[in-house]
């Protein structure tokens, strides 16, 4: 019994004779065969992939979108400082649809056939806006000043900014 190296390699010494060897590795498929050896040999075996990993990556321009609730298939992750999840060991040769949420931002959805080790990469746009109105005071600071938007006001603050938070962009 051993274990393989970075390069995915094993080596053993046997006397001659029959043997049944195994080769097993999480997410491929196992793998059994009876061998005779009479001399030094070199078996190259190659498993078959069978699971593979799904990596969402969630941002807004280059900015990446932390703690967003991401579904994929009933499973469900928040994404990390980099704005990333990852889903591991899904089988292979399946149709996966994904939803992605959080505050503030439009839903993000989408579905994929996986065949190997994959990456998405989303761009998350915000559902609401913050929104700053600014008034150049060139002859002093006039009183009482304030800006209506949507229904909604907001007074001039001492430097000419009136802000406005939450605004829906549809």
């Amino acid at each position: 019994e051993g274990a393989t190296n970075l390069a995915g390699t094993a080596s053993f010494v046997v006397r001659p004779g029959s043997y049944t060897a195994s080769f097993q590795k999480e997410d491929y498929q196992s793998f059994q065969a009876e061998y005779d050896f009479v001399s030094d040999t070199m078996l190259t075996i190659t498993l078959v992939k069978t699971h593979a990993e799904v990596q969402i990556w969630l941002k807004t321009g280059d900015s990446p979108v932390n703690d967003a609730m991401v579904v994929l298939d009933g499973d469900t992750l928040y994404t990390n400082l980099l704005g990333m999840c990852i889903f591991g060991s899904l089988p292979i040769e399946s149709g996966y649809s994904f939803t992605a949420t959080k505050e503030l931002y439009k839903t993000a959805s989408g579905d994929f056939f996986l065949r190997t080790d994959t990456s998405i990469e989303l761009q998350f746009a915000r559902s609401v806006a913050k929104i700053e109105f600014v008034i150049d005071f060139e002859y002093g600071h006039p009183s009482n000043a304030f800006v209506v938007l949507a229904g909604d006001s907001s007074g001039f603050n001492a430097s000419g900014i009136a802000r406005f938070f939450n605004i829906p962009l549809d």
